[in-house]
């Protein structure tokens, strides 16, 4: 039975987050007994070689019909969508499946669906939304304050990461760049504006051992991008 994974598949994976290779070698061994599953694409820095201290280890699942129940250790996230929208999502600007688009891997693609969506969009994956980027930036910032209030540092922490990775995609995308892995964000940044504070404040943010308060007051105090909604 062609189970749509050769013995190389993995050997696109630049480096592995905890027991995601244990736990992914055993999903993709099982996955074709999951009728649902269409394909499975890894995507961001495990796959880029660009890795910072919370990486994790980032696979998209296009699935057809009932919503395959999957189970993974915490280092791996998973996001999951019907295969039947991807088009159209892809075609909208839909930020996760134009990053897999962009930057993944399929590791699992039995029927070639992934492939012909790729030979479909090839270099004309929609950028995201900037104003999505912009409002996610601003939800994360809110509830970090509301976790420096109470004393939660570690969730503080987090979500000031994932504010000023937001910001940054919403610098990107308003430059007519498309994001790439976390990591790689500040170099992008840099081509296009070599002295943004917003770059080194997420170095520090993915790298440093910076006091979230302090890193939040860094964010507050920059000024606005201009992005257009798109």
């Amino acid at each position: 039975m062609d189970d749509g994974m050769d013995k190389n598949t993995l050997s696109v994976v630049r480096r592995w987050v905890g027991g995601s290779e244990s736990w992914l070698r055993g999903f993709l061994e099982a996955v074709p007994s999951m009728p649902s599953v269409v394909c499975v694409v890894a995507m961001g820095s495990a796959v880029r070689d660009r890795m910072h201290r919370r990486s994790d280890f980032d696979l998209a699942i296009l699935f057809r019909g009932e919503r395959p129940s999957i189970k993974a250790p915490i280092e791996v996230d998973i996001r999951m969508y019907p295969f039947e929208s991807a088009e159209e999502r892809l075609a909208e600007g839909h930020e996760i499946i134009g990053w897999a688009m962009k930057f993944g891997t399929a590791l699992y693609d039995p029927e070639s669906a992934w492939e012909s969506l790729r030979i479909k969009f090839a270099d004309r994956v929609p950028l995201p939304s900037a104003s999505d980027a912009a409002e996610r930036a601003r939800q994360s910032l809110s509830r970090a304050r509301e976790m420096l209030d109470v004393g939660d540092d570690s969730a503080a922490d987090d979500l000031i990461l994932a504010a000023a990775t937001q910001l940054a995609r919403e610098r990107l995308i308003g430059s007519g760049v498309f994001p790439a892995s976390r990591p790689e964000l500040p170099g992008q940044l840099r081509a296009i504006r070599p002295r943004d504070p917003l770059a080194q404040i997420l170095e520090d943010a993915m790298y440093g051992d910076f006091a979230p308060s302090d890193l939040r007051k860094r964010i507050s105090a920059l000024p606005r991008a201009k992005s257009p909604s798109r």
